[in-house]
């Protein structure tokens, strides 16, 4: 059985992340956390104390006066991205979202812990609130045991997240070969239940594509979506007529005025509409394109 090792005392969400990658891991194994130089120089795998950064012992510290490194963006390495550097893949199995959490997460909570500024990142203040708040505040007793609450709740969330990312990823592949078998990549019929973030993201990086069709999964009817300008923007390329803006059902007198066969509604901002049938929806695309 392994023994893994850690600081004790006070805990930042590196220690805590770090921790939730190697208990995923190991969930048998003993996990101390001490300072004490006999116990530490015996454990199997150090991480954030130590002074350390050894792969071939299994030392992880990042405190030394060299560091342990950094990555080419810059960001310095601290206990998380060691660990998800030498253990990242064998726990989430996929290079692509071994990659992204990399630059993404695992960055920017590092960042944090080496005092470097990464600017107001919504997200990072989200996850850093989200479990160290689970750690005693400076007026509690504090007590060796609460490490491993948001420790368990970190762990929830990142096999969570590689979970989420990896059928994000079969989803954008999905999208590019839409894409490139397609021979007008302005209109792409998309498959039914993508999330939104999804298919905007993909697209929104390819000029060519205008609107995208789907059926709903909620009514049964058909829908059409403009494509946003790029990711930075809720802007879209180009919007249905906006004659057409703010039509909510199949009773609208506008539709028989307009001649809009099928359309059971178009979004107030014009971005968005729905049909009774995919032969409509697509004929109304296409007097869009006109």
């Amino acid at each position: 059985m392994k023994t893994i090792v850690t600081h004790s005392g006070s805990f930042h969400t590196d220690d805590v992340f770090a921790c939730a990658v190697l208990l995923s891991l190991y969930p048998e194994a003993t996990f101390i956390r001490t300072r004490e130089k006999d116990i530490v120089d015996k454990a199997d795998i150090v991480f954030d104390v130590g002074g350390q950064y050894d792969p071939k012992t299994n030392r992880y510290d990042h405190h030394q006066k060299e560091g342990a490194g950094q990555r080419d963006s810059g960001v310095p390495y601290a206990a998380f991205g060691l660990i998800w550097k030498h253990f990242g893949m064998e726990l989430c199995g996929d290079e692509r979202v071994w990659q992204r959490l990399d630059s993404s997460l695992v960055s920017q909570i590092d960042a944090t812990d080496n005092g470097m500024d990464f600017g107001t990142n919504k997200n990072l203040i989200l996850v850093e609130d989200a479990f160290m708040v689970f750690s005693k505040s400076w007026l509690e007793d504090k007590e060796e045991e609460d490490f491993f609450v948001p420790v368990k709740k970190a762990q929830e969330y990142l096999l969570r997240k590689i979970k989420v990312m990896k059928d994000d990823i079969s989803a954008e592949d999905i999208l590019m070969k839409i894409y490139n078998d397609s021979a007008d990549r302005r209109v792409l019929e998309i498959p039914e239940g993508l999330p939104r973030y999804i298919y905007q993201g993909v697209f929104s990086r390819l000029e060519d594509v205008l609107f995208v069709v789907y059926k709903s999964s909620n009514s049964g009817a058909y829908k059409a979506e403009a494509i946003r300008k790029d990711e930075t923007t809720m802007e879209s390329r180009k919007k249905f007529p906006q004659e057409w803006w703010g039509i909510l059902d199949d009773k609208d007198e506008r539709i028989k005025d307009l001649d809009l066969k099928g359309l059971l509604f178009c979004h107030r901002g014009g971005f968005l509409i729905s049909a009774d049938t995919k032969e409509n929806v697509e004929s109304l695309v296409k007097r869009a394109l006109e």
